[in-house]
């Protein structure tokens, strides 16, 4: 044997998979170096420093074996290998007396489990692959004889202990079983195909499959994950599926007969127990495998068992097994346990996504075979499900709730699952009969209320939710193609009866799931529409009645409750998957001409209209509207009109029209039947305009026009096209008539006050709202008209507009009116160059002159920014560009303030039309440039904001560097003002261009120096925008070109300047950037110093923060008591809960330090208690205040603080001195039990207060100097309550009457009243008068009349 093993090592020595094996020297050299060098976060580990050990002193035999060194290379992984083996074997063959004491084999089996790991790490490495073919025998029973070891080991009572886990499980005979489990798997997955199967297959039942039942759960776990990992390799032996599937069909085989022999006998009942047991321990692993092997046979056997289990009775003790989950002592949860096991299998196999992803064990079969093989399995499992009587099996008592509810979840699942592969069956009859009871069956399961404790309910809930979610899922996957393809005659009575057992969920017992349980219905309601097959009398009347019963429902409910919102948004459901025409067929409206829309059923029509507007899956009809909606609608106008009904009956019933009237719109949308139906349509529309009685119709019938408008533009049917163009000819006047003159109404004879009415909540009544949509349907739909209409139609506007600009009595709002008209032309894009210029003309004179009204030049501002928007071209001539420019540059005077952004917007518009090579255009444009920078510098925040957008775009037109040369020459300008502008101007264009243009970057540097000229100016706003500017440049200018200006740099920021004061806090910003790129010490010698100051104080606080910073990092992990926050908090730990946020107040370690006690913690809070209800600081004990220390306020902000400042006493705290948090809240909050915040009664400090008072009767109370200036202001009158100073009293002689005039006052006594703004606003006013009360009297208040 040894001669034989020669010979095959030299010849796969011979061959190039040893070349391999040098080859991967480095990579496996790396991971020996991890190996021996353990990492940082180990270092204390036990186990990380005996495989270090192990690994070293493995490396050491090797090197020190001259014979398997080969020119003096690093270990091979083969080396290794042996070397491994080797020592294993020396373990188990260790002397008697080392393993016959606890400490010797505790010593052992921690040696065994560094050798595994360093195996299993090896085993990856080692090459040629003959090479582990030739080790088997010895490898095997190597590995055999350490599972063997363990088990002996632990049949020693005395001895056991020591072999036990440790707490974590991490190691001791736990970790060294997982770890042969996995040497076993990485082993025999890399032999050969040609290996000897006898032994390969003595190796796997020893070392995995004979692992499957441990009782140890995480030696399962892998022992089964070892199994999955063989048989999901592609190249896998076969005896691996072979054992697999021969070890499943057994120890099912054995349950079944257990169970009947357990049936007839009860005192075999601890034999069954064991065989249930190691098949709740195994079933996991069929789970995943039962694709690989044998799935006829398998399935078979899951099923059979499952039948015997339904058949058993859930009373009585019969199959006693063990529970597997320590809930009671009742062994019924077993019983459980195990039936949702094999429902998991079932389910498992049943899934498409998993079905998928598997390889079968047969490769040979024909998909076809597969499928029908699992059709067939598939719909023996319905049948068993269906004949079964779950609610006995989990039935409440029979366990643990827990248990109960997952039973449930997963029966329900497989009966869906079941079902889903059943509907996909060519056996239309079979699916006929099973469909209607699989739905009976999950709602049954559903059904809340089946739990025996008090927190049961939530458990139903959450078994609703999922059974509910996945029939929803299968109503939506197979039902259509279901109902398509079958032509089936018991079709019609499937549809009724599953309609029957759905609607179930419409009881009262179901409410409290309503909100997946409705979703189921609807669905099923849309899917039966979707289909298509005709339905008969009877299946249509059901689908009614099923309907109306939902709707009945939301009249019992509490309105806004969470139940009700359900029922809507079910009807919202269906209207969005069926459409809003069958939706509306299946609404019960009787009596409605007689009686009216029902109170209760008026919601109905603001869901579908909602509904509708979101999404619809079919084409509306227009006919449908015409014909159905508004013959309601008439029925209800006449009930409205009619003499014998009430006033609020009235009111209630036009209020119903207007609902019905907004379904214009969703029917709007992209109808199937313009063509035929828009003509009589129009001539309703129509009269709907003209009726008084409904002005709000008017918003309807614009947003449907705009919208049905706009899906004939979208579309490219030229019928409807040339049906709308027809139609708008008669439309497009009447909405022109309706803007001019609002007040139009109907003959006298139909008009009618609706004041009174009630409105509906998305009609809006404003005027200027209703001008905007009319506007917008104009727009939409003047782009079918024909040209020759609105040629026409446009002139005459023209002339309207005219006509009344020219008239006496010129009213503005007519004006407006056709300026709106006039701007909506303009958006449609269909007025040719001759219409837009006489709009053009028309409009001049009101930007020119300011003779007219604010609302009369702003709409005129609009329609111009229309024209410019939609006509590039005819603003592009320069005749035209010079007149349009020195209109708009010439306006500026005769402006109104609302308008001043528009001449903006207009220029802006004019530049995006323009072409880069118009340069005679763009030197125009160049002409107000000027007049742009100073915009920059105005009050209305949205001129400003227009003013960069055009900046912006006239610096898009030009080269960039020839436009900042132009603003650079602004800053040379006279006025501080436009110094200021130009600053601005500069400091958008870099934020803006910056980043991407390399030429800018390569300027900016000297385009820096020139701005710093204007950092020794007098003028504020100068100084503030060279600080916006140098912000920006920072940021912007790279490393390298900012290091040799920060001499200029930051003399110029920090040069002492009196109006660089205001600036502080900006200049800090800048400096800290700075610091950022540089560090202080680059940026020390060009500190002026007067500044030093301030940048030591910078550079300390900096420090401060990274000791803390690295304070924090290199600190212990949190404390005990910190535990159980870290278990609770709902936030991120990444630091060791270091900075762990609680989810109720927000604190952190870094905010609230956890190493106080709880009696300075106390302290603390009776302080901060006191202070906050306006008790004295004398009222705390003597021991309290000795602890108490003056705390200055906070510097991290980085000013100096001025202790002679009038607000330091404002600022100063006082803290307990060992406090060294930077909480500055005066205490912690306090919560209750349910998280609120605890705010104590004052009365409760003050009988503390009593309670100190009394315990130091003797003790004098002193009053602090901030109490004693306190009182003092309050009594010079400088307090808060102090009166109002009277006018001239600065005048009063002291000593005598009269006035008097000193020295350093420069009027005379009265000679003036002084005009202050802030004196008269409307807080301060009553002091103004007050003030006045010695000069005039104050008279008795008018009477208001």
């Amino acid at each position: 044997c040894v001669d034989s093993f020669d010979r095959i090592i030299m010849s796969a020595m011979m061959q190039e998979d040893f070349d391999l094996d040098a080859q991967t020297l480095g990579s496996y050299g790396t991971v020996l170096h991890n190996l021996t060098q353990a990492r940082k976060n180990r270092r204390r580990d036990p186990r990380a420093i005996r495989l270090s050990a192990v690994t070293k002193a493995i490396l050491d035999l090797v090197e020190n074996d001259e014979d398997a060194t080969h020119n003096g290379n690093a270990p091979s992984a083969s080396q290794v290998y042996a070397k491994c083996i080797s020592a294993l074997e020396g373990t188990l063959s260790s002397p008697s007396k080392s393993l016959s004491s606890p400490n010797g084999i505790a010593d052992s089996l921690a040696t065994q489990n560094a050798l595994l790991e360093l195996l299993n790490t090896t085993l990856a490495h080692v090459q040629p692959a003959a090479l582990l073919r030739a080790t088997v025998p010895v490898t095997s029973r190597v590995l055999r004889a350490i599972v063997s070891s363990i088990q002996s080991v632990e049949s020693d009572g005395d001895l056991a202990a020591a072999a036990g886990e440790t707490k974590d499980e991490l190691g001791g005979v736990n970790a060294v079983l997982r770890a042969c489990c996995t040497a076993s798997a990485r082993f025999l997955k890399r032999l050969p195909h040609d290996t000897d199967h006898n032994q390969v297959q003595q190796l796997y039942l020893s070392t995995i499959v004979g692992l499957w039942d441990d009782r140890r759960p995480k030696v399962r776990r892998a022992a089964q994950s070892a199994a999955m990992e063989l048989l999901n390799d592609p190249s896998c032996h076969v005896v691996f599926r072979k054992v697999t599937h021969k070890y499943f069909h057994t120890t099912m085989a054995r349950a079944q007969r257990k169970a009947n022999s357990q049936n007839q006998d009860d005192s075999s009942s601890s034999a069954a127990t064991a065989s249930a047991t190691t098949l709740i321990h195994v079933l996991p692993l069929l789970e995943k495998c039962i694709m690989k092997l044998d799935f006829e046979v398998l399935s078979k056997d899951v099923m059979e068992l499952l039948a015997l289990l339904f058949q058993q009775d859930a009373t009585s003790a019969a199959f006693d097994f063990v529970a597997m989950v320590k809930v009671n002592k009742n062994n019924s949860n077993s019983h459980a346990l195990l039936i949702q096991s094999l429902l998991s299998v079932v389910l498992q196999a049943l899934d498409d996504d998993f079905l998928e992803d598997q390889t079968w064990e047969n490769e040979k079969q024909q998909p076809q075979q597969r499928h029908n093989l699992l059709q067939d399995w598939s719909s023996r499992v319905l049948a068993s499900l269906l004949t079964a009587k779950p609610a006995l099996i989990f039935r409440a008592g029979s366990a643990s709730d827990e248990l109960l509810e997952r039973g449930r979840s997963l029966y329900g699942r497989c009966v869906i699952a079941s079902t889903r592969h059943v509907l996909r069956n060519q056996n239309r009859a079979l699916a006929t009969k099973l469909f209607p009871l699989s739905i009976q069956m999950v709602v049954l399961l559903s059904k809340p209320g089946n739990s025996s404790d008090e927190d049961g309910d939530d458990g139903d809930l959450e078994v609703a939710n999922i059974l509910f979610v996945d029939l929803t899922q299968l109503f939506r996957t197979s039902l259509v193609n279901f109902f398509k393809m079958s032509e089936h005659p018991d079709l019609q009575r499937c549809t009724k009866e599953s309609l029957e057992s759905i609607s179930a969920v419409i009881r009262p017992e179901y409410q409290p799931c309503w909100s997946v349980a409705l979703k189921s219905l609807v669905v099923y309601l849309e899917q039966v529409f979707v289909a298509g097959f005709a339905l008969t009398p009877e299946t249509q009347t059901a689908l009614a009645t099923c309907f109306n019963s939902l709707l009945n429902q939301h009249a019992g409910l509490r309105d806004g409750s969470p139940t009700q919102r359900s029922v809507e948004d079910a009807v919202s459901t269906l209207v969005q998957g069926a459409g809003l025409e069958r939706t509306w067929s299946l609404v019960s409206w009787q009596n409605v001409a007689s009686l009216g829309v029902p109170n209760d059923r008026a919601w109905i029509l603001s869901t579908l209209r909602t509904a509708a507007m979101t999404a619809q899956p079919i084409a509306p009809r227009l006919a449908f509207f015409r014909g159905t909606i508004l013959n309601v609608a008439r029925s209800l106008d006449r009930l409205a009109t009619n003499a014998n009904v009430k006033k609020s009956e009235s009111l209630f019933h036009r209020a119903r029209v207007l609902d019905l009237w907004s379904l214009l719109p969703c029917f709007c949308q992209g109808p199937s039947d313009i063509a035929e139906s828009m003509a009589p349509l129009t001539i309703i529309l129509c009269k709907a305009l003209k009726d008084a009685r409904y002005p709000h119709l008017v918003f309807i019938i614009a947003r449907g026009l705009g919208g049905l408008a706009e899906s004939v533009t979208n579309g490219d049917s030229s019928e409807d096209s040339a049906a709308l163009s027809e139609a708008s000819q008669k439309l497009l006047p009447l909405l022109f008539k309706l803007i001019a003159s609002p007040s139009t109404a109907s003959s006298k004879g139909e008009e009618m006050d609706v004041d009174s009415g009630p409105k509906s909540n998305d009609i809006e009544s404003d005027k200027g709202q209703q001008t905007q949509v009319l506007c917008e349907a104009i727009a939409k739909l003047s782009r079918q008209a024909p040209p020759k209409f609105l040629r026409a139609l446009f002139k005459k506007l023209m002339h309207k507009l005219l006509d009344e600009i020219q008239s006496e009595s010129r009213d503005d709002e007519s004006i407006c009116a056709y300026l709106s008209l006039s701007q909506a032309l303009v958006a449609s894009e269909v007025l040719d160059d001759s219409n837009i210029s006489f709009l053009y003309r028309t409009i001049k004179p009101f930007i020119r002159a300011d003779e007219y009204g604010p609302r009369c030049q702003k709409k005129a501002y609009k329609v111009m920014a229309e024209l410019c928007e939609r006509n590039h071209s005819f603003f592009s001539e320069l005749e035209r560009l010079k007149e349009m420019t020195e209109l708009l540059a010439g306006a500026v005077a005769t402006s109104q303030v609302a308008a001043r952004h528009m001449r903006l917007k207009c220029l802006k518009h004019i530049v995006d039309g323009l072409d880069v090579s118009n340069a005679a255009g763009l030197a125009e444009i160049d002409n107000i440039l000027a007049e742009n920078l100073l915009c920059l510098k105005d009050t209305n925040a949205k001129t400003r904001e227009a003013s960069y957008q055009l900046l912006l775009a006239s610096a898009s037109k030009h080269q960039l560097a020839q436009f900042l040369q132009t603003l650079t020459a602004a800053l040379g300008a006279e006025t501080p003002h436009m110094r200021s502008a130009a600053v601005m101007a500069l400091s958008r264009i870099v934020f803006e261009y910056a980043w991407e243009d390399e030429a800018l970057q390569i300027l900016l540097p000297s385009l820096l120096r020139t701005v710093l000229v204007l950092m020794n100016e007098n003028a504020r706003e100068v100084i503030k925008s060279v600080v916006g500017f140098i912000r920006v440049s920072v940021a912007a200018i790279p490393r390298e070109q900012l290091e040799p200006l920060l001499p200029e740099l930051i003399q110029s920021l920090l040069g002492y300047h009196k109006t660089k004061d205001r600036f502080r806090s900006k200049i800090k910003i800048i400096l800290k950037k700075l610091v950022k790129q540089f560090g202080y010490e680059l940026l020390m010698p060009h500190v002026p110093e007067s500044e030093t100051r301030l940048m030591t104080h910078m550079r300390k606080l900096d420090e401060r923060r990274k000791r803390r910073k690295e304070a924090l990092k290199d600190s212990a992990r949190p404390n005990e008591d910190m535990f159980d926050n870290m278990v609770e908090s709902d936030e991120e730990d990444s630091d060791d809960g270091r900075t762990l946020a609680t989810g109720l107040t927000g604190f952190t370690r870094m905010t609230s330090r956890s190493n106080k006690t709880s009696k300075e913690q106390d302290a603390k809070s009776i302080a901060s208690k006191t202070k906050r209800t306006g008790a004295s600081a004398s009222a705390l004990s003597t021991k309290s205040r000795q602890t108490a220390a003056l705390q200055l306020p906070d510097e991290t902000d980085g000013e100096v603080v001025d202790m002679l400042g009038a607000s330091m006493a404002k600022r100063v705290k006082f803290m307990d001195d060992q406090d060294d948090s930077d909480d500055d809240s005066g205490g912690p909050m306090e919560f209750d039990d349910e998280g609120r915040l605890v705010i104590e009664d004052e009365g409760d400090f003050t009988d503390m207060k009593s309670t100190h008072d009394r315990e130091q009767p003797t003790k004098k109370m002193r009053t602090g100097k901030f109490e004693s200036a306190k009182i003092q202001r309050e009594k010079t009158g400088r307090g808060p309550n102090r009166k109002s100073k009277q006018l001239g009293a600065a005048y009063k002689s002291k000593k005598s009457g009269g006035d008097v005039k000193r020295k350093d006052q420069k009027f005379e006594p009265y000679a003036f009243v002084p005009l202050d703004g802030k004196s008269y606003s409307k807080k301060n006013r009553r002091n103004a008068v007050e003030s006045m009360g010695s000069v005039v009297r104050q008279g008795k208040k008018r009477k208001q009349h």
